[in-house]
């Protein structure tokens, strides 16, 4: 008989020990590559969003809060800052690229942001249809906003507040000229519009607007000064995203700007390792709890081929006494828990990526998919192959040392 006929007549005689060394091979291994699917994926994300921008000025508060607020958009703002004063820091010579940007509002999720649009350009985004706005509440959408159903030509209300749930703006509503081709960044899930949109729909019942008179105030401004700011005297952003001219600039423009009442300066990359540190004791936290199930795994295994071996003993001297050598005997133990781990690893990958597919389709910007290879994780297999070699070390040299004629003797 065959080896991998006698692996599956031993399988088929004791199915339940091998099925729980299976599961529990199959439940560390799957949630291994699950915490590194999860943080790598999220750590690429988080990068490619913070990538764009280079150091953000906003209302003194918590830095981590301001960042996840003007770029990863997934917190409420620290507060606003006065236009006027984030002029100023847009025309510092070591300043080579501002966007100003205005929150406070969502439509069915998705969080409306006042900009220019060197936003996009910010993202290297470029449009699948349409236009970029120029004229008040006109918005231009993400490639996921579009997939929720907004399309070009259609309209909608704002709501108050970053979440679904808001009080709604249903005095201007804003039509829909333009849609984003998807970039992989949070750029995707957002809404972009003009912040002199943003300050007509926070201004004052009763105050007037001048809707088209801002309107032409704007592209005079940007035929004059080559820039698509608009005149904001006297209004309010929420941050400032700036992106250095060079080198000189990461080394003193945070310092100049931590020197001004109510402003705080923010690096992304910074936050972003901060973020890491946070993230490190749930992984750590994690990372113990599937070694303690690999090592329970690798006992299971222990414990069901020494159990084995005794229900097996009279098979393996009748194999001694036909002729099999003793590495053979050794050899046909050690394939039958490789096979396990194998397969048990296989499944745990298999699980691990149907986990992080529901995940992904649940969670905003779907940042997660099951279909990604991770640097690093044929390791995982070569630590099944290896806790199985371990597991097998006591059952081999016992079934090496058995005695051929003493147990065909006491048969």
């Amino acid at each position: 008989m065959t080896a991998p006929g006698l692996i599956w007549a031993a399988v088929r005689h004791r199915p339940l020990p091998h099925l729980l060394q299976l599961a529990l091979m199959a439940f560390a291994t799957g949630l291994i590559v699950l915490m590194m699917l999860v943080s790598h994926q999220l750590q690429q994300r988080a990068a490619r969003d913070a990538a764009a921008v280079d150091m953000v000025i906003g209302a003194p508060g918590s830095p981590l809060q301001l960042a996840l607020a003007a770029i990863y958009h997934v917190d409420n703002p620290t507060g606003n800052i006065p236009y006027e004063a984030a002029q100023r820091w847009a025309a510092h010579r070591l300043v080579a690229q501002a966007v100003p940007i205005a929150l406070g509002d969502s439509a069915g999720g998705f969080r409306i942001v006042g900009t220019t649009p060197e936003f996009l350009a910010l993202y290297g985004a470029a449009l699948a249809e349409g236009r970029v706005f120029a004229g008040p509440m006109e918005a231009v959408i993400g490639a996921e906003v579009a997939a929720s159903g907004l399309a070009v030509g259609g309209q909608f209300a704002g709501a108050h507040g970053l979440s679904a749930g808001g009080a709604t703006h249903d005095r201007h509503r804003y039509r829909v000229v333009g849609s984003m081709a998807a970039t992989g960044t949070v750029l995707d899930r957002l809404i972009l519009t003009s912040l002199h949109s943003v300050w007509l729909q926070h201004a004052p019942d009763g105050a007037p607007h001048h809707d088209e008179h801002e309107h032409e105030h704007e592209h005079e401004h940007e035929h004059e000064h080559g820039s698509a700011v608009p005149d904001g005297q006297g209004r309010a952003i929420t941050a400032l995203l700036l992106r250095y001219r060079s080198a000189l600039g990461a080394a003193t423009l945070p310092r100049e700007v931590a020197e001004v009442p109510g402003l705080m300066a923010v690096r992304p990359t910074h936050e972003l390792l901060r973020l890491r540190v946070l993230a490190n004791g749930a992984i750590r936290a994690a990372q113990a709890f599937a070694a303690a199930l690999i090592a329970l795994a690798a006992l299971s295994m222990l414990a069901a081929l020494n159990s084995a071996l005794e229900a097996r003993r009279y098979d393996l001297a009748v194999m001694r006494a036909l002729g099999a050598t003793r590495w053979r005997v050794v050899r046909l133990l050690w394939a039958e828990a490789l096979v396990l781990a194998v397969i048990g690893a296989v499944l745990g990958a298999v699980l691990a990526r149907v986990v992080a597919e529901v995940l992904g389709a649940r969670l905003p910007g779907h940042p997660l998919t099951g279909l990604a290879w991770v640097p690093g994780e044929l390791w995982v297999f070569v630590l099944a192959l290896a806790v199985a070699t371990l597991a097998v070390v006591m059952p081999a040299w016992r079934a090496y040392r058995v005695d051929v004629a003493g147990v065909l003797s006491r048969a």
